[in-house]
């Protein structure tokens, strides 16, 4: 009894079910407006069914826009929008239509406020004097002055050593961006001292060179390098090579002694002739082809 109980009420909720998505079917037909009915109704527009809906002016957006309307007169007239007509209306930012309409109408206000920027309305949000405005972030950023010779107030050591070289004895601190003078004077070599910038606490480690100005350096010799130069371009003429032009020189410690070492082209040899000049003007080649 039970079990035929059971089949009935299953018999009767299938005929419910179809019974519903029947109704559901002929409801759907009969909402849905026939386009070429001749009759513009429900969903039915200008821009969906044109035959039912015809448009004598415009269609624009589903809506039939009358001929008569003032956009593109040139005057943004009274209703009109960088929405509706952005011709009349040109907008001013980049962030969509809400946006663009907030922004067209407070730009030039002399207030950099809501969603303005450098980027969308320079003239109410002017960047400040060494920084120039980028126009993918929008905003105002400190500008590339780095390399004009000039340690400007948005140049630093860490940034731009070019520019802003730190003094003799000076180190750069990179976390702080600023130059900093070591506890030099206290015969420790410590942290961030060197020859370069304590040699009295950090003594000259190599021959010949001398503590001047916090600074190893090698002492120059007697000779300038005008006469070095000229000593060995004669003594170069007189093993039967012709110097081209001098290609670099410089002081040197070389065999216990300090020497000018000048690198030369000729025209003989196609690699660079290397000689060494020392303070007596005795002349040795230490490179020749």
């Amino acid at each position: 009894m039970k079990k035929a109980q059971l089949e009935k009420y299953f018999l009767l909720g299938v005929v419910i079910v179809l019974m519903v998505f029947a109704g559901y079917i002929v409801f759907k037909n009969i909402s849905r407006p026939a386009c070429g009915d001749g009759r513009c109704q429900g969903l039915e527009n200008c821009n969906s069914c044109t035959a039912d809906c015809p448009c004598k002016g415009v269609c624009k957006e589903e809506k039939c826009i009358a001929e008569t309307s003032s956009c593109g007169n040139a005057v943004c007239d009274k209703g009109e929008d960088c929405r509706t007509c952005e011709i009349d209306c040109p907008c001013t930012g980049t962030y969509g239509n809400e946006s663009k309409l907030e922004i067209s109408v407070k730009c030039g206000n002399g207030i950099c406020e809501g969603l303005e920027n450098c980027a969308n309305c320079l003239s109410d949000c002017p960047c400040s004097e060494g920084r120039m405005c980028d126009s993918t972030l929008g905003k105002c950023v400190r500008s590339s002055s780095c390399g004009d010779g000039v340690c400007s107030q948005d140049d630093n050591c860490a940034d731009c050593p070019s520019d802003c070289p730190c003094d003799m004895g000076a180190y750069c601190d990179k976390n702080l961006k600023t130059c900093v003078k070591p506890n030099c004077g206290n015969n420790r070599c410590e942290f961030f001292e060197n020859q370069d910038n304590c040699c009295i606490d950090c003594p000259c480690s190599a021959k010949f060179m001398v503590c001047r100005d916090m600074r190893c350096i090698y002492p120059s010799i007697a000779l300038t390098n005008r006469e070095a130069e000229q000593i060995a371009i004669a003594y170069l003429r007189d093993q039967g090579l012709t110097v081209q032009r001098t290609i670099d020189i410089a002081d040197f410690a070389w065999d216990d002694v300090l020497v000018k070492k000048i690198s030369f082209e000729t025209v003989e040899q196609r690699a660079p002739c290397v000689v060494v000049v020392k303070e007596n003007r005795e002349v040795e080649v230490l490179v020749t082809y």
